[in-house]
């Protein structure tokens, strides 16, 4: 019996979903602020390996400054606009320009964060199970159409995943263990369930 596409993308967020739960239980017991931690020092990382750290303090510094200066600015402008109120003048909205270029460093930052997070993931146990669960959940959709996939192709798959990466996943070495469905061992396929 083959399932369809709709059916597989349920299964797959489902599983999705149980595997997400079981990343938060794990860190719960162990550790509840280890992500927290792991984050702080990928983002330290991140910074460093972009080469801004001296230029973000110099940033923190003169927003400092700036925060001071526009209290000036804005107490100067008040009395000014206090004494245009009082000869009778409506006061105007101000707008603030966009903030571009730091959104752009921000998104460098995550980005390499995300780098960094898991390299440090990788130097413990409990960031290894957290990494290596999160490898099953990024292959689910894989695992799932697999698990409904004629016997040449899950020896392909199998064959193609050792040659460039070296290792399956854990749920795809149970999928591919099993016997395929019925209809599918002799590779004859219900058209039903294809990706198309």
């Amino acid at each position: 019996m083959s399932i369809t596409v709709k059916e597989k993308e349920h299964w797959k967020e489902r599983i999705a979903q149980k595997i997400e739960r079981a990343i938060t239980e794990l860190l719960e017991k162990s550790d509840p602020r280890y992500m927290e931690q792991v984050s702080l020092q990928a983002r330290e990382k991140a910074i460093e390996a972009l080469g801004g750290t001296q230029l973000l303090s110099d940033l923190n510094a003169l927003s400092e400054q700036e925060d001071a200066v526009q209290k000036e600015i804005e107490n100067t402008q008040q009395k000014l606009a206090d004494l245009a109120k009082r000869a009778g003048i409506k006061a105007v909205a101000r707008y603030y320009g966009s903030r571009d270029n730091i959104e752009t460093w921000e998104k460098a930052v995550a980005t390499r964060q995300a780098i960094s997070e898991r390299e440090l993931l990788s130097k413990d146990a409990l960031g290894q199970q957290v990494l290596k669960l999160r490898g099953e959940q990024e292959a689910l959709l894989d695992t799932v159409w697999l698990s409904t996939s004629p016997l040449q192709i899950r020896e392909l798959w199998k064959n193609v995943t050792e040659l460039v990466s070296g290792e399956l996943p854990e749920l795809q070495k149970k999928v591919l263990s099993t016997s395929p469905p019925s209809g599918h061992a002799k590779g004859t396929s219900d058209q039903s369930g294809s990706r198309d």
